[in-house]
Parts: structure tokens; C-alpha cells; sequence
């Protein structure tokens, strides 16, 4: 049985859609399972500042210094294990 591009993409259409609206009913469902005290949650948003731009700069100055760091450590224990351990 032979099937042309045309027909092979219909019936791919047909089966994406039919998944998509069986996810949508689980989904649905899923709700349902959630206990009380889970839905009872409320979102911790307030009073939440976000962070300036002075002080991004600085966390990522900070995370930029911390990771050359780390690298030279690296750096000393693939030297320090020798060749026949250094597997990184």
C-alpha cells in the first residue's frame, strides 16, 4: 500500500489534533487529583522587588569570578592527578 505526502499529512493532522484533545481531557482530570491543601497555596509575591541593574552586573561579576576560580582548581588537579586519571 502506497500513500502519497498528501494523505500521509492528513492523517498526521488527525492524529496530532486527536492527542492534543486526549492530553487536554487528562489534564482536566489531573485537577481533579490535587490535593486540598496544595490548591489552598497562595503565590509568595508580595513585597518581591526585583533586583536593579547595578546589582546584576554585580551578581554576575560575582558568578564570572567565582567560576575562574574554579577552573584554575580544575586546572591544578588535572595536572596534580596526571595523565593517566585525567578524564574530564
Amino acid at each position: 500500500m502506497e500513500i502519497d505526502r498528501r494523505r500521509f499529512l492528513q492523517a498526521a493532522a488527525v492524529s496530532a489534533g486527536t492527542m492534543a484533545a486526549g492530553c487536554a481531557k487528562q489534564d482536566a482530570e489531573a485537577d481533579d487529583e490535587v490535593p486540598a491543601a496544595i490548591r489552598a497555596l497562595k503565590p509568595m509575591t508580595d513585597g518581591v522587588v526585583p533586583i536593579s541593574d547595578d546589582e546584576r552586573k554585580q551578581r554576575i561579576d560575582k558568578a564570572q569570578q567565582l567560576m575562574a576560580g574554579r577552573y584554575q582548581l580544575l586546572l591544578l588537579h588535572r595536572d596534580a592527578v596526571g595523565p593517566e586519571r585525567a578524564d574530564f
